[in-house]
């Protein structure tokens, strides 16, 4: 029996600010994108968490909360034909009431079902609060499929490129799994980032932090140097293996990872910037030193997360 295309699910906040709709064809956009490499179509879910979706509610409140729901799935369905208008990949809306974090971590569990989830986030506090609550960390932290985070600052691609921010462990092993899968189905070119920095012992690390750069410095980092070029090099070479481009960038500057990584997304005119994320909070350690949340909010183009 043929296995099913997997289909994107594209987390779409119908909000009353001037915004909302600005912000969810950002996501549309790029989970239409990505559905067209994997050869599946969109479902466009919108969580509704109205009082009352999961216990009584006031009579008098009844009527007003059944306009608010025919409000919110006319403005679903709206997008929905808007999006079927333009291109050729199925897209299919969906519309839940509850709590937007719990249906869409539910959702985001069906990985025979779902390739990843996209949402687009605002970039106000932290990560963004979206469908009236911290839904992106939500997902971030517990979804099984990669997490697609459009932020305030992403601007289109002239052309496919995916830059892979890796700790050469097992934490960015699935991250780096991910970013040469889908780069092989949309044919990107690759640029595999690694910080020299946080990748070592907390002594060493704080010593090459503080701009030293005495002789015995340099002979205790040669190895470190040496052996993270060659794991780059590794992998690079499974890029080169399905014909693909691909970059290797260690990063022997003092900055912190996050930077760097921001520098070679801007650089490099990344359409996706690839990182693995522990499940344990959102400040979760991207590779080692760094953290997830700066690239989200600052990168120059949407961040996949995936779960290590």
């Amino acid at each position: 029996m043929r296995a099913l295309k997997k289909r994107v699910l594209a987390a779409i906040d119908l909000g009353f600010d001037e915004g909302w709709e600005q912000r969810a064809r950002l996501a549309i956009d790029q989970a239409l994108v990505i559905a067209g490499a994997t050869g599946g179509g969109v479902d466009l879910v919108h969580v509704a968490d109205v009082p009352g979706a999961g216990g009584r509610l006031q009579q008098g409140a009844v009527e007003l909360l059944k306009r608010f729901s025919a409000e919110q799935k006319d403005k679903l369905t709206r997008l929905s034909k808007e999006t079927r208008g333009m291109q050729s990949v199925p897209v299919l809306p969906v519309f839940i009431k509850g709590d937007p974090g719990t249906k869409l971590i539910q959702l985001a569990s069906k990985k025979a079902q779902y390739e990843c989830v996209v949402l687009s986030t605002h970039g106000r506090s932290g990560i963004s609060r979206m469908l009236m609550g911290s839904v992106a960390e939500e997902l971030i932290r517990h979804a099984k499929i990669p997490v697609v985070c459009v932020g305030p600052h992403s601007v289109a691609a002239p052309e496919p490129v995916h830059v892979l921010a890796t700790d050469l462990g097992v934490n960015s092993l699935k991250a780096e799994k991910c970013a040469l899968d889908w780069a092989a189905r949309m044919r990107a070119r690759g640029v595999i980032y690694h910080s020299l920095r946080e990748g070592l012992h907390p002594v060493l690390q704080a010593a090459y932090g503080a701009g030293s750069r005495s002789k015995e410095l340099g002979e205790l980092l040669k190895p470190h140097r040496d052996r993270a070029l060659k794991a780059l090099e590794l992998r690079a070479k499974a890029w080169k293996r399905k014909g693909l481009a691909c970059d290797v960038l260690l990063d022997e500057s003092h900055q912190a990872a996050e930077a760097g990584v921001l520098e070679a997304a801007r650089s490099s005119a990344a359409s996706l910037v690839f990182m693995g994320t522990h499940g344990r909070n959102l400040a979760a350690r991207a590779f080692l030193g760094s953290t997830a949340r700066e690239v989200l909010l600052a990168s120059p183009a949407p961040v996949v997360s995936v779960r290590s």
